[in-house]
């Protein structure tokens, strides 16, 4: 009952540089992409993980990801982390193109998916900012959404999983 095709995968052209005196260094960053037909139901699902430093770099990424894989017609699903908030120029680009947020649909609370230390060992959540998304276009239903990785029972070995939660969302072709 699934099929996949056209596995896609490329960087993007705009990335951020930091100019040091050692040399450029480059974050390069981009998308994979792949065609599913799910019991006769087709869509292009895409992942990504757009620039971490520069909010017009990732307005340009967003901007690519719908030049590229998400300009095909038809049904089309965006996750990764954004690192952008709701309210911002990268997530307005992407609801204008027609994605819908499926926290902001169906999740309950901030949905809080980004801020433990960088070493995993506070004690307490400090998830305190919602980066990472579920991003589906018209015709794709959300029965459930919800962030995992955030609870301290999730915990392992005292660490948390990451520093970010992942988002797990049911969707209805």
């Amino acid at each position: 009952q699934l099929r996949l095709s056209n596995p896609r995968k490329r960087h993007f052209d705009d990335h951020f540089v930091d100019v040091t005196p050692c040399g450029d260094l480059e974050d390069t960053r981009g998308w994979t992409s792949v065609d599913v037909v799910y019991k006769g139901r087709k869509l292009r699902f895409i992942n990504t993980h757009l620039d971490s430093f520069v909010e017009p770099v990732r307005l340009l990424q967003a901007q690519e990801l719908l030049d590229r894989p998400a300009s095909v017609p038809g049904r089309k699903v965006i996750v990764g982390d954004l690192n952008d908030v709701p309210a911002s120029a990268t997530l307005a680009t992407l609801r204008g193109a027609g994605f819908r947020d499926a926290w902001a649909r169906a999740g309950d609370g901030p949905g809080y998916t980004y801020g433990q230390d960088p070493d995993l060992r506070n004690v307490k959540s400090k998830l305190d900012q919602r980066i990472d998304y579920v991003l589906a276009t018209k015709g794709i239903g959300v029965r459930d959404v919800q962030v995992v990785g955030n609870k301290p029972r999730e915990r392992i070995a005292g660490l948390w999983p990451s520093d970010h939660a992942g988002v797990v969302a049911t969707l209805m072709p």
